[in-house]
C-alpha cells in the first residue's frame, strides 16, 4: 500500500524560509483554484529569491557569491531576467551539491514550461511536484553555501566547548558532523583554513588547538586521500619548520603515523629537528608533553613489523628526545623489548650516574614500579651496571633506602645483576649490595 502524499498544507508548514512568504502563500492560492502555472511560477520564484539572499549573505566572504549577488541586483534594477544565468553561474561554479543543481534545473524547466504555454497544460501534479521539490530541497531545509559552512566552521574553534570531549572516537564524530555539510571537493579550502588557523598559536590558542585537533580528526574520516591533502597543505608547502608555528604538526602524525614515510631525505630531516626540539624544550609551546608519548606508541605500532631502531626512519633525534625527556615513563620503558633497547639502557644509565638528588625519588619509583618489566628487557650485564650506578655515595635518599635494603624492592633486577656479577664477573656481591640482607 503506497504511502498517503503530504497535503500542499502540509508541506507549506515545513517551510523554514520565511522571507519567501510572499510568493508561496501566492503559489498555495493559486493552487487551490486551479491555476498551476501560476503556482509553478510562483513557486520557482520563491526558490531563486532565497538563493538570491543566500548569495546575498554570502558576499563578504565568498567573491563568487558576490559577484552573483551584484550582477542579479544589476539585473533587477534594469528589469531584466536572471534567474537563467544564476542557475547556468551555479551549474558551471558548482556551488551547491548535485542533488541539488539537479532539484533547481528541473524546478526551472517547470517554470519555463509554465510561463510558455505549449500544448501540455501545467496538471495538478505538476504544480504539486514542483512545491514539494522545492519545499525538499530548498525552503524547507537551512541552505548552506561552502563559503558560509567554512565561515562556521571556522568561527566555532575559537570556543573552548567546540570539542567536548577530546578522546579519539569523540573528534572523529564531531569532524564528521562538520564535514557532512561540505562535498568533499571542498575539504582541501578548509584544510587551508584549518592550517593557517593551526600555524597562528600565538593569536588564538584555543582556535589553534581546536584547529589542530579538527585536522587530527580529518586524518581517520577519509584515508588516503586526506592524508595527501592535508600532508601537501601543511607539510609538504612549509620550506622550513618553526617550532612554535608548527608544533601541531606532532599531533597530527600521533594521528596518521604512517605519514611519517611520506617525508624524503631533507625533509625528514628538517621535520625529525623540529620535533626533537619541541620535545626537548623546557615548555613545548601550545601542545602538552603526552604528545611525544603518543607520537612514540605511534611509530611503535606503525613500524611493529620492522627494525625498529634509534635511526628508525630518519626520525632518531625524535626518537631520542622522547626517551630521554619521559625515560620514567612506563611507555618508554616498553621500548626495551620494541627495538630500543640501547637507547634506553644508555639513558637509565646515563641518568643513573648523572641524577642530582631531585631526580632520586624518580629513579627509586622507576625501578621499584617497573621491575619486571626491565628485568624482562634487560641484560644481566646492564643490570649489573644499573646496581653499580645506584651504588654511588651521592644518593642519601629513596635510592640510599634501595641500596640499604640490598635491592629488595627490585627482586627481578637484583637476580639478573647477583647472577651476572657472580658467574660472569666473579666479583664480590657485598660491594655491591647484591648478597643477602642480614
Amino acid at each position: 500500500m503506497r504511502a498517503e502524499l503530504p497535503s500542499i498544507e502540509e508541506l507549506h508548514s515545513r517551510i523554514v524560509d520565511t522571507g519567501t512568504a510572499g510568493y508561496l502563500d501566492e503559489a498555495i492560492r493559486c493552487y487551490r483554484i486551479d491555476a498551476y502555472r501560476a503556482c509553478i511560477i510562483m513557486t520557482c520564484s520563491a526558490v531563486f529569491d532565497s538563493l538570491g539572499r543566500l548569495f546575498e549573505k554570502a558576499a563578504e566572504l565568498d567573491p563568487t557569491a558576490k559577484s552573483i549577488a551584484s550582477h542579479v541586483d544589476s539585473q533587477k534594477r534594469s528589469g531584466s531576467s536572471w534567474e537563467g544565468w544564476m542557475l547556468d553561474k551555479i551549474r558551471s561554479d558548482k556551488l551547491l551539491n548535485p542533488d541539488t543543481i539537479t532539484a533547481l534545473s528541473r524546478i526551472y524547466s517547470f517554470r519555463n514550461q509554465a510561463a510558455h504555454p505549449s500544448e501540455k497544460d501545467s496538471s495538478e501534479r505538476d504544480a504539486r511536484y514542483i512545491y514539494e521539490t522545492a519545499v525538499e530541497h530548498f525552503l524547507g531545509c537551512v541552505l548552506e553555501l561552502p563559503s558560509l559552512v567554512m565561515e562556521d566552521i571556522v568561527c566555532g574553534l575559537s570556543h573552548e566547548s567546540y570539542f567536548l570531549d577530546l578522546t579519539l572516537d569523540a573528534v572523529i564524530r564531531k569532524v564528521s558532523e562538520e564535514l557532512s555539510r561540505l562535498e568533499q571537493r571542498n575539504w582541501p579550502v578548509l584544510i587551508d583554513k584549518l592550517v593557517k588557523i593551526a600555524e597562528a598559536p600565538a593569536g588564538d590558542t584555543t582556535a589553534a588547538d581546536n584547529a589542530s585537533s579538527f585536522l587530527g580528526g580529518m586524518l581517520h574520516v577519509e584515508s588516503q586521500k586526506t592524508i595527501d591533502w592535508i600532508y601537501r597543505r601543511a607539510f609538504k608547502r612549509s620550506r622550513f619548520f618553526d617550532r612554535n608555528r608548527h608544533a601541531y604538526l606532532a599531533d597530527l602524525l600521533c594521528a596518521r603515523p604512517e605519514m611519517m614515510r611520506l617525508f624524503k631525505g631533507d625533509e625528514r630531516t628538517t621535520l625529525d629537528t623540529l620535533l626533537a626540539s619541541n620535545i626537548s624544550s623546557a615548555d613545548p609551546p601550545a601542545r602538552p608533553d603526552r604528545d611525544a608519548l603518543w607520537l612514540l606508541e605511534s611509530m611503535f605500532e606503525e613500524f611493529k613489523n620492522e627494525e625498529f631502531t634509534s635511526r628508525t626512519h630518519g626520525f632518531d633525534l625524535t626518537v631520542s628526545a622522547i626517551v630521554q625527556r619521559h625515560w620514567t615513563d612506563p611507555r618508554v620503558i616498553n621500548g626495551l623489548k620494541k627495538g630500543l633497547y640501547r637507547l634506553i639502557v644508555d639513558t637509565l644509565l646515563l641518568k643513573f650516574r648523572t641524577a642530582d638528588t631531585k631526580e632520586e625519588g624518580a629513579i627509586a619509583n622507576l625501578l621499584i614500579s617497573l621491575d619486571s618489566e626491565i628485568a624482562d628487557g634487560t641484560t644481566g650485564s646492564d643490570a649489573f651496571e644499573f646496581v653499580k650506578a645506584l651504588c654511588s655515595d651521592r644518593f642519601d635518599g629513596p635510592v640510599k633506602a634501595l641500596r640499604d635494603s640490598h635491592f629488595e624492592k627490585i627482586p627481578r633486577i637484583r637476580k639478573l645483576a647477583q647472577d651476572y656479577a657472580r658467574d660472569v664477573r666473579n666479583a664480590d656481591l657485598s660491594l655491591w649490595r647484591l648478597d643477602p640482607k642480614n
